[in-house]
């Protein structure tokens, strides 16, 4: 039972929203390594291991297949951004317990420490725990990545705690749509993919902004939903401070934009699935606009909240997979 209120605390249903980026950035790194024309494939011993005596050793398998370190790096990034999503999770449980935002009066999935199920202490002891976790992974990433990876990291981590905690919580100012874009979106994206091949590509920063969108619109439906307990709690979200319509535009925006990604992204990798994986999430997601605008209560928007997820998952599935298939020379640096 205790361990079931843990799993409940920890949303797991909405921790695509962390693994999207990094799922999409491995995706694009696995096929930049493995393609049989990758300038990568040849580059990569240099790069990761002889260049640096602490990573040194038989992990590199020669061009066309990746080392055991590619999946030893892959596991810290999908630990330390899940870790980041968890701890931001916790965070936001208890001090919006505190501040008095999570009344029983809040619409959605109950929330652990409001509802009796663990307590404050608890719940803050928790929540450093798993940041401190993150650091952890932070510094092995540091180690691989840099100077760079190990302060964007950092940001990261701060950043987490920052979205509810601190003397200005990010949420309650409006920021939190703008944090959750760019840190779920290219940053995770880009970084992962330049963790895992030392290289960068414009073209992978911007693919990176479709799951940044896509957890955008996530956050959107949710603050939309939260509406009338967040003004009644003076919780500045956007919806909040410029009206739900403005939060329908803004989420309808996002989904657009998601779409067009899918869009750029058959064009510069030329693979002809992802126009028909573009036409499905077109299809779906002007259903889901479509019931976006003709909804007005909060039970509504919870039930167009999990749909969003549900695009989310479908869209990262699809995008790696197809990610997977594509030939590094169309995805110039």
């Amino acid at each position: 039972k205790i361990m079931n209120i843990w799993i409940e605390a920890i949303r797991p249903k909405t921790l695509i929203a962390s693994l999207s980026p990094v799922l999409i950035g491995a995706s694009l790194a696995y096929a930049a390594i493995t393609s049989s024309s990758a300038p990568l494939a040849n580059e990569m011993h240099r790069y990761l291991y002889s260049d640096n005596k602490l990573l040194a050793g038989n992990f590199y398998m020669g061009p066309g297949s990746v080392s055991f370190l590619f999946w030893v790096v892959f596991l810290a990034c999908i630990i330390f951004a899940v870790s980041i999503q968890i701890g931001t999770n916790f965070a936001n449980d208890y001090i919006d317990y505190i501040k008095g935002v999570d009344t029983k009066a809040r619409k959605g999935p109950r929330r652990a420490v409001q509802s009796g199920l663990i307590d404050v202490k608890t719940m803050k002891k928790a929540t450093f725990l798993i940041f401190a976790i993150s650091a952890l992974i932070g510094v092995f990433l540091l180690i691989i990545g840099g100077w760079v990876i190990g302060l964007l990291a950092l940001l990261a981590i701060v950043t987490g705690y920052l979205y509810t905690g601190g003397p200005y919580p990010l949420s309650y100012l409006g920021l939190g749509d703008l944090c959750v874009l760019i840190f779920f979106g290219p940053v995770a994206t880009a970084g992962v993919f330049y963790l895992l091949t030392h290289q960068i590509s414009l073209h992978v920063i911007i693919l990176g902004f479709g799951p940044g969108l896509m957890s955008t619109a996530l956050l959107i439906m949710n603050n939309i939903r939260d509406y009338e307990t967040d003004k009644l709690t003076m919780k500045k979200s956007l919806p909040v401070r410029f009206g739900i319509k403005f939060g329908k535009w803004e989420y309808s925006i996002c989904l657009i934009l998601a779409t067009l990604v899918l869009c750029y992204a058959a064009f510069i990798i030329n693979i002809g699935y992802f126009i028909y994986a573009f036409i499905i999430f077109l299809i779906y997601a002007a259903v889901i606009l479509k019931n976006v605008r003709s909804s007005f209560n909060s039970s509504d928007f919870e039930k167009i909240f999990k749909k969003t997820g549900i695009m989310l998952t479908f869209y990262t599935i699809t995008f790696s997979i197809l990610a997977l298939l594509h030939d590094y020379q169309s995805l110039p640096k």
